[in-house]
């Protein structure tokens, strides 16, 4: 058996099982101490993109030896559903960015931002509430004025704007330059 054969069965094999459910990708010859077998990747085209959903292997005789049940398939589909709910809709947050330097970093001026903010409240509520094109503008003011003391302040603003990825890269721009500005 070559490759374009053991393509055509295992494709016949996943639309007669899947329908159009399952694309056959890549095939690979993997060598056993049986002899050689075919091992596809199957992949499920969603609206979240292509997700590998697991693999089905014939053997050289033309057999399906290890298929995808209903089961890997939910659990694979579940498990990247898990996964997209458990990130933030803006993407990852300061902290997941800057991990120390956010705990040695004094973001109480945040507090301004957000109505009803509290000292009792969790920061992590401070970084969902406020909007990134508010503290773009406030770092813009402080860097204007050119003063030493509000160039710091807007030193600590920027970081937190990288939590956003369309952001990311004119915001590590403008801190570069602010570095310069201080030297």
């Amino acid at each position: 058996m070559d490759q374009d054969q053991a393509r055509k069965a295992i494709t016949d094999w996943a639309r007669e099982s899947w329908g159009r459910f399952l694309d056959v990708r890549e095939i690979n010859i993997v060598r056993r101490a049986t002899g050689r077998v075919w091992t596809a990747e199957l992949y499920c085209t969603t609206r979240e993109g292509d997700i590998h959903v697991g693999n089905a292997t014939l053997d050289d005789r033309g057999e399906m030896i290890e298929l995808l049940d209903v089961d890997g398939m939910v659990d694979a589909l579940v498990a990247v559903r898990t996964a997209a709910n458990q990130l933030p809709a803006d993407g990852p947050t300061a902290e997941d960015d800057f991990g120390a330097l956010a705990d040695d970093t004094d973001f109480s001026s945040l507090a301004d931002e957000v109505d009803g903010f509290s000292s009792g409240d969790d920061m992590d509520s401070v970084f969902n509430a406020v909007d990134p094109d508010t503290l773009h503008h406030q770092a813009n003011q402080l860097i204007a004025t050119g003063e030493q003391e509000n160039l710091l302040a807007a030193r600590d603003i920027l970081p937190q704007l990288l939590a956003y990825q369309d952001r990311r890269g004119p915001v590590l721009q403008q801190m570069a330059e602010l570095e310069m500005l201080l030297g």
